[in-house]
């Protein structure tokens, strides 16, 4: 036997060997890739449904908070709730009737309930739209008289009616009175009355993918039951009709009223068996059942086995090639590793662009030899251009982002890195895509060079500081106001401080030569110059708790809130003879009740002292605007103020006429409580002699509004 027999024979035995061990290989890691992918598929399976369930549960959760947050809207609406009293109260009057009726007729109308009816405190049904040949249902009426002894919202839950035998759900809204009616009657109850078959059960029976046996179901426990709420996919007239004794602990259900929640396999209704999700519905006593049967999950396994059959076959046929299929595969493994690099790099690059978006930097490089610059997504984002595919765009296209006041100063930084090597730290403006809103953005570069020493690339970095800017700004601002506000201060508290330390020696000469009367008026001037300093301490002290001490919020309507100013200010309104219009308008504000109510009590106040001698003074309050654009007014025909001096009234100590009383801190306090407010407070007036308009908005405190008709009140 010659060596190239043996070197053959050799080989062949290799080649043997290495179809034994890749036979062997192939055998194993089928089967370990099936149990892996049959393991994976079944987490899968019930992550999906675990998912779904939470899905169902969150949404109907939402739906039940959405149910009594329309009845919370009745409940907490005084104007409705004393239009039902005046219409219990005498129901003949057509008026009370055709008001009710249109309120119940929008509700109805625009939030899809079956009927919505008025129930007094007895439960008995006074009005209904639209009207009904049945008498209200026992089982409402008894959770009307509940509700309204408790005087919350509630939810009727799922009950079959006396009557029409068909299921219901029903929101009870109490209805308080101001005043107890003929018989004691505290309130009545507003019953928004809900068929499930309309929205409910369809919601519930939908699956959000393709499965032939997916289903979800809600049940509740019932003494030792468990009832059935909703019509089931394989089984007709469920609701409320099939129980199952708690007993029956395969149940998915079974398992969830009894409190254990997850993902298990048991046995459903049917006695089939099934993969199901059991959650609590938060905030009710429904529990959900989000289930598949087992034969359905398993189904794609089944397949899969087969394939896998297929895929052995035909890989340890293949083996038969030798070398080649050797070659092969081991070129399509570094195929495939390319493949899992490529992917690698791909999660790498996004995770970087994600990065870059949070910390709004992006990163750049600039090719002298192409006069272009390279960006990432976030650099082209915030330059204000779409990136384009190949990331590389000429250099003029950038610059022409830039300002012309600013682009040569940028350009020549750039050059001047690539020619000496300097840093390269620049903050330059940034035109929006439109030509616009300028943004600030500052860039950092460093030089790169090639072996050679020539300059290669500059790579560096750019970020938005448009936001960082404008907070630096806003902190200085609030520096120099707090310098001001110091000096201010130190100011107005020196002049009493003189008049007590000048008085104080008067004092001292006048008790020395016994001169009482003397020194009783110096007293009177010591202790004037003492409650000056004092009220000046208060309101110092008042302004620089705005926007610090707050109150717990609350929701006053707003004629309310002008009412209590006016009461405050009542004995200068009348002393002066001053008439005081209010427009009528509803409008409900939310927010610190007693800050409030300090704008439109300093405005009056203001209005009231600066009237001068006008024989017939009038104050007008009101608001114009409609939705986010409301604005508040409160204008007098007293003395005006000149124009140039508009904006100045609003510092602190400001008072254009420096002998009227006060400390020149009103309007300064008005302006910190409605910026407090996210609103702006501005002062028109025609000139001296023409009357004064002050009008500001408070967007952070409105809730709605909407025009009322009538007469203006007068006071």
């Amino acid at each position: 036997m010659t060596s190239v027999d043996i070197r053959e024979k050799h080989a062949s035995w290799i080649v043997f060997a290495l179809f034994l061990v890749l036979a062997g290989g192939i055998i194993v890691a089928a089967k370990v890739y099936y149990d892996h992918h049959a393991l994976h598929y079944r987490e899968e399976v019930a992550f999906s449904l675990s998912a779904i369930a939470d899905l169902k549960a969150g949404e109907l959760l939402q739906w039940r908070t959405e149910r009594l947050g329309d009845g919370s809207l009745f409940s907490g609406n005084a104007n409705f709730c004393n239009l039902v009293q005046r219409f219990l109260f005498d129901p003949g009057n057509e008026e009370n009737r055709e008001r009710i009726r249109i309120w119940l007729l929008r509700t109805w109308s625009a939030y899809g309930y079956d009927r919505v009816f008025l129930l007094d405190a007895e439960g008995n049904e006074r009005f209904s739209i639209p009207a009904s040949l049945y008498p209200g249902s026992r089982i409402v009426a008894e959770g009307a008289r509940e509700a309204l002894h408790s005087g919350k919202v509630t939810f009727q839950d799922f009950y079959r009616d006396e009557h029409d035998r068909r299921i219901y759900l029903t929101v009870l809204a109490p209805l308080p009175f101001r005043e107890p009616g003929p018989g004691g009657a505290s309130g009545a109850v507003l019953a928004l009355r809900i068929d499930p078959e309309q929205y409910l059960y369809p919601f519930i029976s939908r699956w959000p993918v393709p499965s032939a046996t997916g289903e979800t179901l809600i049940v509740r426990r019932e003494a030792d039951s468990l009832v059935f709420l909703n019509e089931l996919r394989f089984q007709a007239g469920t609701a409320l009709t099939l129980r199952q004794p708690l007993t029956k602990t395969d149940l998915p259900a079974t398992k969830a009223v009894l409190g254990k929640f997850g993902v298990e396999e048991g046995v459903d209704y049917r006695g089939e068996p099934v993969l199901a999700a059991t959650r609590p519905v938060p905030e009710s006593p429904w529990f959900l059942v989000a289930r598949m049967d087992l034969a359905e999950r398993d189904a794609p396994l089944r397949e899969q086995v087969w394939i896998v059959y297929l895929l052995v076959g035909s890989l340890l046929g293949g083996s038969g090639a030798g070398v080649l299929l050797l070659l092969k595969h081991l070129r399509g493994r570094f195929d495939r590793e390319r493949l899992a690099a490529a992917a690698l790099l791909g999660i790498h690059q996004e995770r970087l662009e994600m990065a870059q978006a949070i910390a709004h930097a992006g990163s750049w490089e600039y090719l002298p030899s192409e006069d272009a610059i390279w960006g990432s997504a976030e650099t082209f984002r915030i330059w204000g251009m779409e990136a384009p595919p190949s990331g590389k765009v000429p250099f003029d296209e950038i610059a022409a982002r830039i300002p012309d006041r600013e682009r040569e100063r940028v350009r020549a930084s750039l050059m001047d890195l690539v020619i000496t090597g300097n840093s390269y730290e620049v903050e330059f403006p940034v035109l929006s895509a439109d030509g616009g809103r300028e943004r600030i953005v500052a860039a950092q570069g460093i030089l790169h060079r090639n072996e050679r020493g020539e300059p290669e690339k500059v790579s560096g970095v750019v970020q938005d500081v448009t936001d960082l800017r404008r907070k630096e700004r806003e902190l200085e601002e609030k520096n120099a106001e707090l310098e001001r506000f110091v000096y201010l201060v130190s100011h107005d508290l020196k002049s009493p401080l003189v008049t007590i330390k000048t008085f104080l020696g008067y004092l001292e000469q006048d008790v020395a030569r016994g001169e009482t009367d003397q020194a009783a008026q110096d007293m009177t001037f010591l202790r004037n110059a003492a409650d000056k300093m004092g009220k000046l301490l208060d309101e110092l002290l008042q302004i620089s708790r705005i926007g610090r001490m707050l109150h717990e919020p609350e929701t006053v309507p707003w004629d309310e809130l002008v009412r209590e100013a006016l009461d405050a200010v009542a004995g200068a309104i009348a002393q002066r003879g001053v008439a005081v219009r209010v427009d009528p308008v509803l409008l409900t504000l939310r927010g610190d009740r007693r800050r409030l109510v300090e704008i439109w009590q300093n405005l009056l106040e203001n209005a009231v002292k600066y009237m001068g001698d006008q024989p017939v003074p009038l104050v007008h309050l009101g608001v114009g605007g409609h939705g986010k654009d409301v604005v508040f007014f409160v204008c007098d025909n007293g003395m005006g103020i000149d124009p140039r001096f508009a904006a100045k009234i609003f510092g602190l100590f400001e008072k254009l006429d420096g002998k009227s009383e006060g400390s020149g801190l009103g309007l300064a306090i008005v302006k910190r409580i409605v910026e407090l407010y996210g609103g702006k407070v501005w002062v028109e007036s025609e000139g001296t002699g023409r009357g004064t308009c002050f009008r500001f908005t408070l967007p952070g405190a409105l809730q709605h509004s909407s025009k009322k008709g009538g007469e203006n009140h007068e006071r």
